[in-house]
């Protein structure tokens, strides 16, 4: 996936991650997940992990995420 993340042009790099970090803050975290949503939330935090521009603080939510979706 980081290679394919790589060829993406570094717009709509950036474009796919804002639209990816956004759905696991507004639709996956926490109590706010809707309940069924733990595979996609979990397959989304595993996308996120991928991208470089995924800072420390993407990190941290996206392992408590994984984490939690197990």
């Amino acid at each position: 996936m980081r290679q394919t993340l790589a060829a993406v042009t570094t717009p709509e790099r950036l474009a796919l991650y804002d639209r990816t970090l956004r759905t696991l803050v507004s639709q996956c975290n926490g109590a706010k997940r809707p309940s069924g949503l733990e595979d996609f939330c979990r397959e989304q935090a595993e996308l996120v992990l991928q991208f470089p521009d995924c800072d420390a603080a993407c990190r941290a939510l996206a392992r408590s995420l994984t984490a939690s979706a197990r």
